[in-house]
């Protein structure tokens, strides 16, 4: 300020010319300030208008089921982590829909397990019922006895693997119990 005032005594400005000068000064250093601040402005308009579309891009492909693995803004402020919430959120639907799909295939598989069943099912019982049929006509000690009894213990081995596909097909509501771990 003294080096400003040395000046204006040196130009030989008096005190009304003075404050004139000041006043000028002050003016142009609003307006540039002014106008500095309107294009950092416009600059950062510019920006957060691009983060929205890049948004609005992102949440569009994720409405799509489509994946989304990259980063979608460079910044670390605000639309950073918005970006780094909607990659998250698009993995874990990707996530979720590959649980849905192996569900799906889970559930074929015990309907195929449960046709299959059945269809065993029925022939097996007819086997076992004529077997024991031919067993109770056998004599005791007779060879084709003992051979008509491995038959039954066979086909009812085959009768508990077909009620434990039979089981595995039923759908049932999962139980939940407390247990105690010692």
């Amino acid at each position: 300020i003294e080096n400003i005032s040395n000046q204006f005594e040196i130009l030989e400005i008096d005190g009304h010319q003075k404050e004139i000068v000041i006043v000028t000064v002050l003016v142009l250093i609003g307006t540039i300030s002014f106008f500095g601040m309107l294009g950092l402005g416009v600059i950062w308009f510019r920006d957060w208008q691009a983060n929205m579309r890049n948004l609005d891009a992102a949440l569009r492909q994720l409405s799509r089921g489509e994946n989304l693995r990259e980063t979608l803004f460079q910044d670390r402020h605000e639309f950073g982590r918005l970006g780094a919430l909607v990659v998250q959120a698009s993995g874990q639907l990707s996530d979720l829909r590959q649980a849905m799909i192996r569900w799906d295939r889970l559930k074929a598989m015990g309907q195929l397990a449960g046709g299959i069943a059945h269809e065993l099912n029925n022939p097996l019982v007819g086997v076992l019922g004529q077997a024991e049929l031919l067993r109770e006509r056998l004599p005791e000690g007779d060879s084709a006895r003992s051979q008509v009894t491995k038959i039954i213990a066979a086909a009812e081995r085959c009768r508990r693997i077909v009620r434990n596909l039979l089981d595995f097909s039923r759908q049932r509501d999962s139980e939940f119990a407390q247990i105690t771990i010692e």
